[in-house]
């Protein structure tokens, strides 16, 4: 009886957990930087799961992270640009587009404008 009592208190702490994370996860917004692994898909949360410990299809896992410079990202081909599905959500990628078109079409440099908080 206390094996099965212990058990349901784990399975139900497992759950809770996991749900808690994901509702986290949907909250992240743009910082100064994102993020883009070893198989050119881009992250908003440089602790992304995804990031950490995925891969490609191949079983090849990321080696490295490559931070990109929101002033600096451009998105150079619409049709092969790709978001993680954890860490950006709708709104995220939309402001991703909005920031690549902004790059794209100003020849300024925005560095001097920035404000760090």
């Amino acid at each position: 009886m206390k094996l099965a009592s212990i058990s349901i208190i784990c399975l139900i702490f497992i759950f809770w957990s996991c749900s808690t994370q994901k509702d986290e996860e949907k909250t992240f917004t743009l910082g100064k930087y994102i993020y883009e692994d070893d198989s050119h898909v881009i992250h908003s949360n440089e602790n992304c799961i995804k990031l950490l410990f995925g891969g490609d299809n191949n079983g090849k896992s990321n080696y490295a992270k490559h931070l990109v410079d929101t002033l600096n990202f451009v998105i150079p081909d619409i049709n092969k640009f790709r978001v993680c599905s954890m860490c950006v959500n709708d709104e995220i990628y939309e402001k991703l587009l909005e920031i690549s078109n902004r790059n794209d079409t100003i020849d300024i440099d925005f560095e001097q404008y920035r404000i760090d908080n």
